[in-house]
């Protein structure tokens, strides 16, 4: 399994410094409806390290200190919008199974900015997947949003493994 796949968009290094958004995670009662304002979800693979998510750093071909232990590994998508629910700017994190979902609701889409859903779990569990519901279109106000990397937030988490 590669620890770096080039099918997720990716910008390690951007050309100004974009504030730090907050990342949304949907809890198990949650029910929001999210304007989606990015072209493409962004991806990271992580490992689970005792209690505590780790970057999977690259080292160019080498595999990184967590790969070589054998620690868990996941992947986790990010995809920058509004949140109706809170009124602001978010990361909305998922799993594969959420990113799957997405594909299946938008199979010929290349480009979701413009896009809204709805989003919620299946059942009421913090463990249960993510799924989409097709909401229609953005107001045309939120498409003036500049998109944004969630790199900058995931650094100043990671920060003490960067």
């Amino acid at each position: 399994m590669s620890v770096h796949d080039d099918r997720f968009k990716r910008d390690d290094f951007p050309a100004h410094t974009p504030r730090v958004t907050p990342i949304r995670k949907i809890k198990a009662t949650d029910q929001i409806v999210f304007s989606i304002l990015a072209t493409w979800i962004e991806g990271f693979w992580t490992h689970w390290v005792g209690s505590t998510t780790r970057p999977c750093m690259v080292n160019g071909d080498e595999p990184c200190e967590w790969c070589q232990k054998n620690a868990p590994k996941k992947w986790a998508g990010y995809l920058f919008g509004y949140d109706h629910q809170k009124g602001e700017l978010a990361f909305l994190e998922m799993t594969t199974f959420g990113f799957e979902k997405l594909q299946k609701l938008f199979p010929d889409e290349k480009n979701l900015r413009g896009r809204k859903v709805t989003v919620q779990r299946e059942r009421k569990s913090e463990k249960a997947p993510i799924y989409f519901v097709d909401s229609g279109y953005v107001h045309e106000s939120l498409v003036q949003v500049k998109e944004r990397s969630v790199l900058p937030t995931l650094k100043r988490i990671w920060k003490q493994w960067l």
